[in-house]
């Protein structure tokens, strides 16, 4: 009974909300449509409905942050630990990052896989499955600690972590569609809670398993957040509505009209840029920090200063962009780089710089390499969605919001897979201090570039092709 309540609330809240979207896009209005809606239906009192609606999509938030969270978390946990563990089993440190980076690889070929899939199954569903079969699958990974060391141990290891990908598409492609369908008009500020779920999940995952792991053993970790997935992952599919398009789009889109556009293959760029520096510290930061005799748990305390940085950016350009949507998150981006590789450089830090290998300034280079990165990835998510919606006049669809929802996942989907693959090599032959700088390089090239093109460009670059910086701002703000 509870779960057939539950679910007749979600569908009346999000049948409301699209009914009343649909009259604001005509006069500006909605009143009526929202009285009567509560009247044919025979519904509780208009205040009671309101109140159960607004708790509802914020529990439905809520669940959708903690879920981002745990699967990112799941993600990274071996980052602590799992490379000394894994090199006494027989992997070398270049096969550890080829493991991190093939996770990355198999989402990019079932994000293309599952795409259409995840629309036709509906998107609760494909994100409910996604989900619990991705903390099955992190809880076999930790059980796999029970196996022989050796080709039978990295074989299994890689086979857990492909099929792991396959879920996480699914899941993530599927949730990003739910959040941008269910909160138009709050999109920055519940798209900026996700997406720092997600990361703050990816930073502090090696800081929570060192604890636990030190509290406990090695397989704990996994069990307990692969569990904790699956459950939240049941509940997703009991309280989230439906989501199904009244109308088919008259025209199909794919990733690759995105990345025609100049716009939307600079945004591209960068982002790939951001997350490959990212994909390089998860791998290699916590080898480096074990020349300084740490253990598990004070790395993993090192850990959450990137992502506490992080995430108060990050939290701060989405309130900023949402009161003042004139902005443009480009600017923004190519800021957020600059932090970015400065951080970087001072991890190290950098041998030319002749400063001292100390761990103060290790920490304060890790707080800018947070910064940096938080001032990057909402702004990527609002300068994706203006290409998509504002510059190439999408119409706001399930479908074309679930190739938004791809665009959007793929580009950290190739970034996390090229960034390890390519940092353990370089690691291993330069040394951490001098390979960061190598790597980020790219980083303030591309930035200093773009923010010229940017800056020389007539108008607003974001504009709509064929209408002026006016009508663009109006249709930003609506």
């Amino acid at each position: 009974m509870v779960c057939d309540n539950s679910c007749d609330l979600s569908a009346q809240i999000y049948e409301v909300e699209k009914q009343l979207s649909i009259k604001d896009d005509n006069d500006g209005g909605g009143k009526d449509v929202f009285e009567n809606l509560l009247e044919v239906k025979s519904n509780p009192p208009r205040k009671s409905i309101l109140i159960r609606s607004l708790t509802h999509r914020i529990t439905i938030l809520i669940v959708l942050c903690t879920l981002h969270f745990t699967i990112s978390v799941n993600y990274s946990l071996p980052a602590a630990f799992f490379p000394p563990r894994a090199v006494e089993k027989g992997f070398d440190e270049s096969l550890v990052g080829v493991l991190f980076g093939v996770f990355a690889g198999s989402r990019i070929v079932f994000y293309v896989m599952v795409g259409g899939v995840a629309v036709s199954l509906g998107l609760k569903n494909a994100a409910a499955l996604g989900f619990a079969g991705s903390g099955v699958c992190i809880a076999l990974f930790g059980l796999l600690d029970l196996s022989p060391g050796g080709t039978t141990y990295i074989v299994l290891c890689f086979i857990c972590r492909i099929v792991e990908g396959s879920f996480y598409a699914t899941a993530v492609l599927s949730m990003y569609g739910i959040a941008t369908t269910l909160f138009k008009k709050e999109r920055t500020i519940a798209l900026s809670c996700i997406y720092n779920s997600l990361h703050l999940g990816m930073l502090t995952g090696p800081t929570i398993c060192g604890v636990i792991y030190e509290l406990s053993n090695y397989t704990t970790p996994f069990l307990v957040f692969g569990s904790l997935e699956v459950l939240l992952a049941i509940y997703l599919r009991v309280a989230c509505p439906n989501i199904e398009s009244e109308t088919k789009p008259e025209t199909k889109y794919t990733v690759m009209d995105v990345l025609k556009d100049k716009v939307g293959f600079m945004s591209f760029t960068m982002q790939l840029l951001v997350m490959a520096s990212l994909g390089f510290y998860e791998t290699t930061f916590a080898l480096y920090l074990e020349m300084f005799e740490l253990g598990p748990a004070v790395i993993g305390l090192i850990f959450l200063i990137a992502p506490l940085a992080s995430v108060t950016a990050s939290f701060i350009w989405g309130v900023v962009m949402q009161k003042f949507p004139v902005i443009n998150p480009l600017y923004i981006i190519t800021s957020g780089m600059m932090f970015l590789y400065t951080g970087m450089l001072l991890q190290g830090p950098f041998p030319l710089f002749h400063i001292p290998q100390d761990i103060s300034v290790i920490l304060f280079g890790t707080a800018i390499f947070g910064i940096g990165y938080g001032s990057c990835a909402v702004p990527y998510i609002e300068a994706l969605y203006r290409v998509c919606f504002h510059r190439l006049q999408w119409k706001e669809v399930v479908e074309n919001t679930a190739v938004y929802s791809y665009s959007m996942t793929m580009t950290d989907a190739v970034g996390l897979f090229l960034g390890p693959i390519i940092a353990g090599p370089l690691v291993e032959y330069t040394g951490f201090p001098v390979g960061a700088a190598i790597f980020g390089l790219p980083l303030p090239l591309i930035a200093i570039s773009y923010f010229i093109i940017f800056r020389c460009h007539r108008g607003n670059i974001l504009a709509p092709k064929g209408k002026d910086t006016s009508e663009t701002l109006q249709l930003i703000e609506s």
